[in-house]
């Protein structure tokens, strides 16, 4: 439910949740019961196993298998069993052990359900279906922990190499790191994907998702579009290229600067963007390059997150 712009929680269980933590937001209830499980494994560096976590709330068991769907959750009489999809990527199975957390989290709550529950749409939640979202949003902060995952960005800094390292460390998807890395707030940055249709003459850049820019949500708008030109560029170097080019975002138009690099092959690619509206973006991204001496396997991580 919206009112006046602002998102207001409405489902029972996120009510039920707030009351049993003694917080007044779901986000902020998730990341509590998250740090209290964290400190529980005693894990105190990245990467966070949402396996070993997952034991420790009584996920008992975890059975990878071929099934048409991304996991399940299944209530057992000594805890609980995890279905996950065993075709899918490492780090799929991860994001989707980590969300069936967040719905134990909320059996803590509500009371265990009886009920075998399976996801078909882990990652892809939007806020009107509210438990489904906060599950995704457990399934971020188990992985990628805000207090822990803060300092990692302030660290790294704001580029697209910092992006590559984080998802390397924490070993989770790219689109999942640029969600959490815009959702920490240090700089006006936001993260665009993009996919190649077409060839020759002929192509075009389709745009997959994006994060927030600010408080401003880029894809409530009638569309975003940078030039077509920097895009190519970075689809036939296989490099990243950078520089201030025009964006428009519906009526808005301004000039940003954007770091933009092919992930995936050339015949079938697609291609992730930073766009960077802070006054020193290229001074700031500049500094967080040096950071990294060694940058991280791009094509590697590509084939881990798809």
């Amino acid at each position: 439910m919206k009112i006046s712009g602002k998102f207001v929680w409405s489902s029972t269980s996120a009510k039920v949740l707030c009351e049993s933590l003694g917080c007044t937001d779901p986000l902020e209830a998730i990341r509590l019961r998250s740090l209290r499980l964290i400190e529980k494994a005693g894990i105190e560096r990245p990467p966070f196993s949402p396996y070993v976590l997952g034991l420790r709330l009584g996920i008992n068991r975890v059975v990878f298998s071929p099934i048409g769907f991304d996991a399940c959750l299944l209530p057992t009489t000594s805890g609980y069993e995890v279905q996950i999809c065993s075709e899918h990527s490492r780090i799929r199975q991860n994001f989707s052990m980590a969300h069936e957390i967040g719905h134990v989290f909320f059996f803590e709550a509500t009371g265990k359900s009886a009920i075998a529950k399976r996801e078909k749409r882990i990652g892809m939640n939007g806020p009107d279906r509210e438990e489904e979202f906060l599950c995704d949003y457990a399934a971020s902060e188990l992985i990628m922990p805000s207090f822990r995952f803060f300092r990692d960005v302030r660290y790294f800094g704001p580029s697209l190499g910092s992006i590559f390292e984080l998802a390397k460390r924490y070993r989770a998807s790219l689109r999942a790191t640029t969600i959490k890395f815009a959702e920490m707030g240090l700089w006006k940055c936001a993260f665009v994907f993009w996919r190649l249709i077409g060839a020759g003459s002929d192509a075009d850049f389709q745009l997959e998702s994006c994060t927030r820019f600010g408080g401003l949500r880029l894809a409530d708008h009638e569309g975003i579009s940078i030039p077509k030109k920097h895009l190519l560029a970075a689809v036939e170097s296989g490099r990243t290229v950078r520089g201030r080019e025009l964006v428009q975002m519906g009526q808005l138009k301004d000039t940003y600067y954007i770091e933009s690099v092919r992930i995936g092959s050339k015949s079938s690619s697609r291609v992730l963007s930073m766009i960077f509206a802070d006054m020193d973006a290229e001074h700031l991204a500049y500094a967080s390059r040096q950071y990294l001496a060694q940058p991280t396997n791009q094509k590697q991580l590509f084939e881990e997150n798809d």
